[in-house]
């Protein structure tokens, strides 16, 4: 990438305001489901979370919107 691309890369990333992640229990607290079982889905696949290094994090804009798509479904 050249240095101008990512300047500008680099501005829009702090223009936006950065959306806190949240943790598996407060996923779990959510979902009203036990916290083994965000990270069970999670590990699988199925839930949405960023994974930095051991840890599961997750978007709440993420998260709400699997909610929906696992409404449709049902």
């Amino acid at each position: 990438m050249q240095t101008t691309e990512r300047r500008l890369v680099n501005d829009r990333l702090h223009q936006q305001k950065p959306q806190q992640l949240l943790t598996p229990d407060e996923v779990a607290a959510l979902l009203g489901v036990p916290r083994l079982f965000v990270i069970r889905q999670s590990r699988a696949g199925k839930i949405p979370c960023v994974k930095i290094g051991k840890v599961y994090r997750y978007r709440a804009s993420s998260i709400e919107a699997w909610i929906v798509e696992q409404e449709g479904q049902a």
